[in-house]
């Protein structure tokens, strides 16, 4: 049995998987956010540095739609083990799955970048990726996926149309969400964003870029191979996972509301940032930790700016809600 999802229009993704593909979503749905809104809507700013594991992962990039998804809340118990399973222990990964597909609704796959074998870097770029799963084939007991933020060797962003093995999504996925379509397309956009960052502010995750700087300093004092070991990945991840993220957002959404002034002062505090990054990133593999070490408080400095902006386009957004 084969059920694909017609007249899809799937874009290539400008900043993230994650907000790409719900972008993707419910554009196929009628809804009308740009990529750089869905950021703000869902919260993207709440990244959490996981100092156990050294990750860097979002609070949740879903849950400004918590009427239009459905939520699997079974997470991986070991490994990458995240077969869902019923009360009896059935596995109902590929009923649960095929059922919503039947039903229009698309499904959003949150899984390791490395079993996805026409990624073409060596080395992911961030271990974990979010693809859109639309088609299945009992027959040949594949999914038909859109993954559409690919980065390549050179920077590139690519996308990939296609087919994957049903049981490698089954036994890999560590979290999926359904997205089905909702009747009401309209929703108070600035009034979202202005709540979201209030939530913020008021949140553990204000204070989680500041304990990623600790902990990296932590790392190179105690550890000088550090430097050259985990550093250099960590700060790219950082790159792609928050800032690439964060400050195209913010200009986007700046260029958006006509806020000319605040919009240029976001291009050249990411231009700074950007510069910051690659040095960081050179001086990891020079393994001089007196020059990391400054140059992370410089670092620091330099996004923290970017924070008062972002501050400064709240302030922007609530008077232009207050007027309304």
């Amino acid at each position: 049995m084969e059920n694909i999802i017609s007249n899809t229009n799937f874009e290539k993704i400008k900043y993230s998987c994650g907000y790409g593909a719900i972008y993707n979503v419910l554009k196929h749905y009628g809804y009308k956010y740009t990529e750089n809104q869905l950021y703000f809507l869902c919260d993207g700013f709440n990244f959490e540095f996981i100092d156990k594991t050294k990750q860097i992962g979002y609070n949740s990039i879903y849950h400004t739609y918590e009427q239009e998804r459905e939520l699997i809340k079974e997470r991986q118990k070991q490994g990458y083990n995240a077969l869902k399973k019923n009360d009896k222990g059935k596995d109902v990964f590929n009923e649960l799955i095929m059922k919503a597909i039947d039903e229009e609704g698309m499904i959003l796959l949150y899984l390791p970048t490395e079993i996805l074998i026409y990624h073409e870097v060596n080395k992911p770029i961030y271990p974990y990726h979010v693809l859109i799963a639309y088609g299945y084939n009992t027959e040949k007991n594949m999914l038909n996926i859109a993954d559409l933020y690919i980065v390549s060797n050179s920077g590139e962003i690519k996308s990939f149309v296609g087919v994957l093995d049903l049981e490698l999504l089954e036994k890999y996925t560590i979290d999926y969400v359904i997205v089905k379509k909702q009747l009401s397309y309209s929703i108070d956009k600035l009034y979202i964003i202005s709540k979201n960052l209030d939530n913020y502010w008021n949140s553990k995750y204000s204070l989680s870029f500041s304990l990623f700087i600790n902990n990296i300093k932590y790392q190179v004092k105690k550890d000088p191979s550090f430097l050259s070991h985990e550093f250099p990945n960590l700060i790219i991840s950082a790159k792609w996972a928050i800032f690439i993220p964060y400050f195209s957002s913010c200009i986007e959404l700046c260029k958006e509301l006509h806020y000319r002034e605040l919009e240029e002062k976001f291009v050249d505090v990411y231009k700074i940032i950007e510069r910051k990054i690659l040095q960081l990133i050179k001086i990891g593999y020079k393994k001089d930790s007196d020059i990391a070490l400054k140059a992370i408080d410089d670092f620091k400095v330099v996004r923290n700016s970017g924070i008062e902006l972002l501050k400064l386009l709240h302030s922007y957004i609530k008077k232009e809600i207050n007027y309304e």
